[in-house]
């Protein structure tokens, strides 16, 4: 009997285990993604990953789109309608994923950005109707390898159509890399190994998600005579966020630093910053039990930032900002 009894025990221990492990486990990276990422500049400080096609249709697009609506620019304007028109290309309904990397060197005017739209597009009409509104700064055409690269003024921003999918633009320095990638890229997708690592340990893969290494913005920090503002941030290596938007926003974020006591006072300085605006919201019983949703937690030298909410809940937290912001600073 008492053999018996370990055995059920045992069974319901192992179980338990399994399904945690389930529940733990991360996405997995795709084949395609891999084939973007690799094709990114692998040092640029700033990488990311924007699922558009998905983020619109969850709820939480909608709300985005009613704030646009307040705003004098919104996307729905009598221009915009033109560009429809004229191009059949809607930045809302034909964007289906982004790719963004970004290199930070401390130099002003050496920073470096690249974008990846992958969509729908009409490159012969899109590039006619730019032409057409820009007759006093016509845009500037030239070849660089079979593609054509377009620049508005002379800029060191360029844009180029690389097939019917994909948009490429940015710092001429990195669209001309990227395009080189993509000329010769093969099956074989080779990613720098400690960037793979960060990415890996994403949990939202497949909608949002940003790793950015900090080093030189660190250097940058250290070299400013205001560095004494961010003491503690010099010793952040890297932070990376991943979220997923559905019915419900579930947030990630893995944030490495030097070693485990400077995670643990991080910890405590965040955990800090929420007790303070929980007890400025102090009658807004509500708005402190959404803000009881935010998971802290350290793991070794790694702070973790966990929380799921509701588009009630953002709502919620967005009603109260500018009073939080007044009672906070």
């Amino acid at each position: 009997m008492k053999k018996y009894f370990i055995n059920i025990l045992t069974f319901f221990l192992l179980t338990i285990l399994v399904v945690s492990c389930v529940k733990e486990r991360l996405e997995p990276l795709s084949k395609e993604m891999t084939k973007q990422i690799a094709l990114l500049p692998q040092d640029a400080d700033v990488i990311g990953y924007v699922n558009y096609q998905q983020i619109r249709e969850s709820s939480f697009f909608n709300m985005l789109v009613d704030s646009a609506k307040k705003h004098p620019f919104h996307l729905h304007g009598d221009e915009y309608k033109e560009f429809i028109e004229a191009t059949g290309f809607d930045f809302k309904n034909d964007i289906h994923e982004l790719y963004i990397a970004a290199k930070i060197d401390g130099q002003k005017d050496s920073k470096k950005g690249l974008i990846i739209a992958v969509g729908n597009y009409d490159s012969k009409k899109i590039i006619d109707y730019i032409s057409q509104k820009n007759e006093e700064n016509k845009l500037a055409k030239e070849k660089f390898l079979d593609f054509e690269l377009y620049r508005i003024k002379i800029e060191d921003k360029v844009f180029c159509f690389a097939d019917e999918k994909t948009l490429v633009g940015g710092k001429e320095e990195f669209v001309k890399s990227w395009l080189e990638n993509y000329r010769k890229a093969s099956e074989k997708s080779v990613i720098d190994p400690a960037l793979l690592k960060r990415i890996k340990g994403l949990k939202y893969k497949k909608d949002v998600w940003f790793t950015m290494d900090l080093k030189h913005l660190l250097e940058n920090i250290e070299e400013n005579k205001a560095a004494g503002k961010f003491k503690g941030i010099k010793n952040l290596q890297t932070v990376n966020f991943s979220f997923k938007a559905a019915d419900d926003l579930n947030f990630f974020s893995e944030s490495e630093f030097s070693d485990p006591e400077k995670a643990e006072l991080f910890k405590d300085a965040v955990k800090g910053f929420i007790s303070a605006v929980k007890f400025s919201l102090s009658d807004d019983r509500e708005a402190v039990d959404i803000l009881s949703k935010v998971d802290i937690e350290t793991k070794t030298n790694t702070l973790l930032i966990n929380f799921q909410m509701t588009k009630a809940d953002i709502e919620k937290l967005i009603e109260q900002k500018s009073s939080l912001t007044s009672k906070i600073i």
